[in-house]
């Protein structure tokens, strides 16, 4: 975001600050000159004023971080807030706003990939007690829980899976490709499921830096070939210590 817009959005968000106070004093008046029945009542306009307040920060707060919204980085606008109210209670301030998403964002690579990893166990072998378990030549040698469907064409858990395969899509360029666990992608495995209209047992060949194959089994083996078993066995090793990490 420009510096100028940063700057007016502080301005505007002080100006609405202001007009509450001002308005709560003219209701006030107002008040004063209207019958007991007729006049209003200052604990829920007051409410709704900080409503509206707190609506006007929130969106605020987006904008700044906007450049951010595509990341893997969850965007809390509440905590934030919070936060800022430690500072000045109802402040909004750019820098701040900054300065406290900065840490989350700057803390967040170790916890993001226990998150990714979390989905991906799904695909891990049962009772995995070794990183050699999980390779065979170049391929990572998982599991699945598709089934076909009795009722439709589409096979039953395959909208899962692709969450599955995502979150472990992204674990596999983190290590394979030194990938920034805030910013990285798993978006081809997932996305070659969605758009495929063959059967869910085909092998799918893909064209990457990293993966070359993927091919699921009516037995629940998940086979998935990345570009050497040099690649296959350091993943391997990475998702086994995540394994342990968890356990």
């Amino acid at each position: 975001m420009e510096l100028e817009l940063e700057r007016a959005l502080e301005k505007k968000y002080q100006e609405l600050i202001l007009h509450q106070m001002e308005t709560g004093r003219i209701i006030e008046s107002l008040n004063s000159l209207l019958p007991e029945v007729e006049r209003f009542n200052l604990v829920t306009a007051s409410e709704a004023f900080d409503k509206l307040n707190e609506d006007a920060r929130e969106k605020a707060i987006r904008a700044v971080l906007e450049p951010y919204k595509n990341s893997n980085v969850g965007i809390n606008v509440k905590e934030i807030s919070k936060e800022l109210d430690k500072l000045s209670n109802k402040c909004f301030n750019v820098s701040q706003v900054k300065m406290i998403f900065g840490t989350y964002y700057s803390e967040a690579k170790d916890s993001l990939k226990k998150l990714f990893f979390k989905e991906a166990d799904r695909l891990m072998p049962w009772k995995l007690v070794s990183p050699e378990q999980l390779v065979k030549n170049k391929s990572l040698i998982l599991r699945h829980s598709v089934t076909e469907c009795k009722y439709s064409s589409s096979p039953d858990g395959m909208w899962q899976f692709e969450g599955y395969v995502s979150n472990l899509e992204k674990l596999i360029r983190i290590q394979a490709q030194s990938a920034d666990p805030r910013t990285v992608r798993g978006d081809l495995l997932a996305g070659v499921y969605r758009a495929s209209k063959s059967s869910p047992w085909d092998k799918i060949i893909v064209t990457d830096p990293v993966f070359v194959s993927s091919k699921l089994y009516k037995n629940g083996k998940f086979e998935l070939e990345l570009v050497s078993g040099e690649m296959a066995r350091n993943t391997a090793a990475f998702l086994f210590a995540l394994a342990l990490d968890g356990a």
